[in-house]
């Protein structure tokens, strides 16, 4: 499974769950480092970052660290969407909170799990 694949899940997971799902898709004419997925939910605005687990790290640029961190500023939720494919699809994703160039996630759970914890944070 590739990173496009598991964000059409993860956008169609947020849209089943009534939320508004905006994939971006970044070119020349965009800035740098805005999340993967945008989304609004009940009134909230939530940016993530799709990152697939390479080895032992997650590698976010700082880019994509400090647009998270305006997103917070401002008052949405600006995290990032871990996803380790070597592990079975129950225990395959998590939520990443970036907070001074400093990665810490939540446990490891189901695609339901992130959008649950996403949708109550």
């Amino acid at each position: 499974m590739n990173e496009s694949s598991l964000t059409s899940q993860f956008n169609k997971a947020l849209r089943d769950s009534g939320c508004y799902v905006v994939k971006h898709v970044a070119s020349g004419m965009t800035y740098v480092g805005v999340p993967d997925v945008l989304v609004c939910s009940k009134g909230r605005f939530i940016g993530c970052e799709m990152k697939i687990k390479r080895g032992s790290k997650l590698a976010y640029t700082d880019p994509q660290k400090v647009n998270l961190q305006l997103i917070r500023n401002a008052g949405g939720l600006g995290v990032g969407i871990a996803i380790d494919i070597t592990q079975p699809p129950a225990s395959r994703w998590a939520v990443d909170y970036i907070v001074n160039g400093e990665t810490a996630h939540l446990e490891w759970c189901s695609l339901a799990g992130v959008v649950k914890k996403l949708l109550i944070t």
